[in-house]
């Protein structure tokens, strides 16, 4: 199977690019915790503005407040959060061999196969006078093929029969 440059520069690039990610750090600036605090603060914040302007009455201002705390309360996690720890060496070479099979199996289906014929490759071109024989038995069988008959004319003429090829025209 002859593989083109074209296809493995798509694999290693593909692989390239998934190495790319699973090496590049992940940030953990803001963890669950923190995005909850932030999100309940700024919910807080909207609240405000709403009881300030007048949108809703204090009774309805304390029941939200208590909803957006009990809300917070909840989503807090009680347990420490655990490490996990990703190596990117295993898994790219997991993720690199995977897309190389993946794409070796895919092209060998896709690519055309190439079947050779065996009868085409041993059999040597008929000669002039073995092509007049074999269109003069062809002939005896179907007497009214008139391309035949032609291409016997034809063929009479290019081996130097003049006379038989006007007979068979």
């Amino acid at each position: 199977m002859i593989l083109s440059w074209q296809f493995i520069l798509m694999i290693v690039l593909s692989s390239l690019f998934l190495a790319w990610f699973l090496y590049r750090p992940v940030k953990s600036s803001l963890s669950d915790d923190d995005s909850n605090i932030a999100i309940n603060k700024q919910r807080q914040a909207e609240l405000e503005i709403d009881f300030n302007q007048g949108h809703i009455e204090s009774a309805q201002y304390q029941q939200a407040e208590s909803e957006i705390i009990s809300t917070l309360a909840s989503e807090l996690k009680t347990s420490p959060t655990k490490n996990i720890t990703i190596e990117p060496l295993k898994w790219l070479a997991l993720i690199v061999l995977s897309i190389g099979i993946l794409s070796l199996l895919v092209y060998s289906q896709l690519a055309p196969k190439i079947i050779p014929n065996s009868d085409a490759a041993l059999t040597e071109p008929l000669t002039m006078s073995e092509s007049i024989e074999k269109l003069q038995d062809y002939l005896i069988e179907n007497p009214n093929d008139f391309q035949a008959l032609k291409m016997l004319g034809l063929a009479q003429v290019g081996i130097g029969n003049v006379d038989d090829s006007i007979e068979d025209f």
